[in-house]
């Protein structure tokens, strides 16, 4: 069974018991679209920051989260493992690696990291994670950002309405005919 949705109190893990003869296995997909952007980086821009954190063989160094939490407060390893709000930062850096590749502003994370990380900062300190993030940190998700704007900007230009406008709904949904009138765009 899929039991990523299930809480992580092992009281209601436990209640999972494979039949006789049989195992559980676990698989840990943490991190899996970070991992994905690392390797997509990497095959279009020629480097990636975020691969680079993922790959190192250092044990402490390789948590994408905690490298995020270290930037964003100039700490080095040792004086982040002293903090006592390093578990809140983590939060925070969770909800910028998972908000910010995927098109998040300042307002938006916002509202996502208070509801699904259980962290609040004022929009304007989230608009300073973000310029660093994608300028400092990880430039490769900022020129990622970049190309989605072009794209957004583009569709507006040609009349899209607001529900087409989502990248998701332009390329997967197909608001575009395939036979359309738009040229081949070419890379």
């Amino acid at each position: 069974p899929n039991i990523q949705g299930v809480p992580r109190e092992d009281l209601v893990r436990n209640m999972y018991q494979a039949s006789e003869g049989h195992v559980l296995i676990a698989f840990d997909y943490s991190q899996l679209e970070l991992a994905a952007l690392a390797q997509i980086s990497l095959n279009k821009f020629g480097f990636s920051q975020l691969a680079e954190v993922i790959n190192n063989e250092d044990d402490d160094e390789n948590d994408p989260h905690i490298h995020i939490a270290r930037r964003m407060t100039n700490c080095s390893q040792g004086e982040f493992d002293q903090r006592d709000d390093k578990n809140e930062l983590r939060q925070k850096a969770k909800a910028v690696n998972f908000g910010i590749p995927g098109g998040m502003g300042a307002e938006t994370l916002s509202k996502c990291a208070a509801k699904d990380f259980k962290v609040v900062m004022p929009v304007d300190e989230w608009k300073d994670w973000v310029q660093k993030y994608c300028d400092q940190i990880y430039p490769e998700v900022g020129l990622f950002r970049r190309e989605a704007d072009l794209v957004r900007n583009f569709s507006q230009n040609l009349g899209l309405d607001n529900q087409a406008r989502s990248l998701n709904v332009w390329l997967f949904k197909k608001s575009i005919p395939r036979e359309g009138y738009l040229p081949r765009l070419e890379e």
